[in-house]
């Protein structure tokens, strides 16, 4: 498997070193839980808005 620093731009990987230092991880640790949430976001259901109408079957 390839090391993060090669798979993403050296600007990201600099960010992602920052933030895993400031968390006290290493920066595996810190895209593993970055990516986690991304993806909870992306999945997590949307409510609905609004109120839900009736069907109303035309005679």
């Amino acid at each position: 498997m390839a090391h993060i620093s090669t798979t993403i731009s050296p600007k990201a990987y600099e960010g992602l070193t920052r933030m895993a230092k400031e968390k006290g991880l290493t920066p595996e640790e810190a895209l593993a839980e970055f990516l986690e949430q991304q993806l909870a976001r992306k999945t997590k259901p949307n409510n609905t808005r609004g109120t839900v109408q009736p069907f109303r079957r035309r005679d």
